[in-house]
């Protein structure tokens, strides 16, 4: 770090700052609070808890991102309208980036009253955004230490793309193997803010800006967008993002809690619940995975008796029929059409996790059993049949359609290609392969594109959905 920025936090030029060595400051202190939670040493682990949220260098860093990233209108804004947002004021205004709802309005120098007022109301609101992304970096650490203090052994959590491709063969080769996805939406409409404050070793200012922010329900708000089909996740958004990271973490609780309950019913083998049991999550659902229906069966009956020890009046049930994961092989049943006075005709994937893993496992039987041009021609033929649905998608349905299969073409069937017909040249190979026009995402590509192409690899859809697929395929 410079002298000029040691000297004088409230005097910083922004181009003398380092970014790359306060970017290295705050991993430096998320990861000793993750060492103090690990070893269970709390009254440090606050005490860099504060020094994260209050430091100046940290709140400099926070206060580029959310500046640059989410308000360059805002930016604009000041200066067109004023000469008081110059390069020092940003190191003077992050003094007053706090827990606090209290601002000093003398770093504005505006006389116009409507001008102060829309400001203000804009410098509020990057205030808001710059506790949430402290609070979120402090909440990263917790998550991750409290899943590394934990048996792994027992319940395996994973989100579904972390450990998909390392449990996927053995779960393929399970000839019995069993399902049941349990629906989480509806606890966090019981749950109060108590449970998860309780259970999260944070400093009171931490802890009374969550509280705030759970009273408010936005978490409740943030449940039912993960819950809708219609919603595509953009984790930009760091409010959303500070949901999803309670989300996981109360599923986090869930098992840890019902791993205990389990191991005192006398009637429960241990050994038969850690062994070829699997738990994934994706938002407000968890699939569970077994090759014994007596383990579901168990974990079902606890999970009710959880609901009910922790405060939940249990209305009424449903019955959650635990199902056999080899019924049918074909892509029809993981997909739902109907018809509305809006749209003439509308096709969606099932929101189902369950629906989901068995599209993929199909898929996965499909690339192991067939070979050669068998397998080739049966992948285009799927991705044909997905590119002509596109049309009928919504916007974010025709996104996670994709994510499934088009990188299947654009990089399992590279390698083919080259591996078949290593001599031919790209033109050849199109005209061997490929129809005149080809669709990608939700453009229309015609026949001189090269299927590869910049276009395609440089797409924000492929490097946010596709990377993450490729892994569950490469072998």
């Amino acid at each position: 770090m410079s002298m000029k920025l040691a000297r004088n936090f409230n005097t910083i030029v922004w181009k003398y700052i380092y970014w790359i060595k306060l970017n290295k400051y705050v991993y430096y202190l998320k990861s000793r609070i993750y060492k103090a939670l690990v070893q269970n040493y709390y009254k440090k682990a606050y005490y860099l808890q504060v020094k994260l949220i209050s430091s100046p260098l940290v709140k400099i860093l926070a206060l580029k991102k959310i500046l640059y990233l989410k308000q360059k209108i805002f930016i604009n804004d000041f200066h067109l309208l004023s000469n008081t947002w110059r390069d020092f004021h940003i190191g003077y205004l992050s003094n007053y980036l706090n827990f606090d709802d209290s601002l000093d309005v003398d770093i504005l120098l505006y006389k116009e009253s409507k001008l102060l007022n829309t400001q203000l109301s804009n410098l509020f609101n990057i205030f808001k955004q710059i506790r949430e992304l402290l609070t979120s970096w402090v909440l990263e650490v917790y998550l991750q230490s409290f899943y590394d203090t934990k048996s792994k052994n027992y319940f395996r959590f994973s989100d579904f793309q972390a450990n998909f491709i390392t449990n996927f063969a053995n779960l393929n080769s399970e000839l019995t193997l069993y399902s049941i996805t349990i629906e989480l939406k509806s606890i966090f409409y019981f749950m109060s803010t108590d449970f998860l404050l309780t259970k999260l070793n944070i400093n009171q200012k931490l802890r009374h800006f969550l509280a705030d922010w759970l009273l408010k329900g936005k978490l409740i708000n943030i449940v039912r967008l993960l819950h809708s089909i219609k919603y595509g996740l953009n984790y930009e958004d760091i409010e959303l993002y500070i949901g999803k990271l309670l989300i996981d973490f109360t599923i986090l609780i869930l098992f840890d809690e019902i791993k205990f309950m389990l191991q005192a019913d006398v009637d429960c083998n241990n050994k038969l619940l850690t062994e070829n049991f699997y738990a994934f999550s994706n938002d407000c659902q968890i699939l569970l995975l077994s090759n014994n229906y007596t383990v579901l069966k168990k974990w079902q009956y606890v999970y009710w008796k959880w609901l009910v020890s922790n405060g939940v009046q249990v209305l009424y049930t449903v019955t959650q029929k635990i199902t056999s994961c080899f019924e049918g092989n074909y892509l029809g049943k993981y997909f739902i059409t109907y018809e509305s006075s809006k749209f003439c005709k509308s096709l969606f994937i099932k929101p189902s996790l369950y629906a989901q893993f068995c599209l993929l496992r199909d898929i996965s039987i499909i690339i192991k059993e067939l070979k050669g041009k068998s397998f080739f021609l049966l992948i285009i033929q799927l991705n044909k049949f997905l590119l002509y649905y596109s049309r009928l998608f919504l916007k974010v349905s025709r996104q996670n359609i994709f994510s499934l299969l088009d990188y299947l073409i654009y990089l399992k069937l590279k390698a083919y290609i080259i591996n078949m017909d290593s001599g031919l040249s790209h033109y050849k190979i199109k005209a061997k392969y490929f129809p005149s026009n080809q669709y990608c995402f939700n453009n229309k590509i015609q026949a001189s594109m090269w299927i590869m192409s910049s276009l395609i690899r440089d797409s924000i859809n492929y490097k946010l959905y596709f990377l993450i697929k490729l892994s569950w395929f490469s072998e």
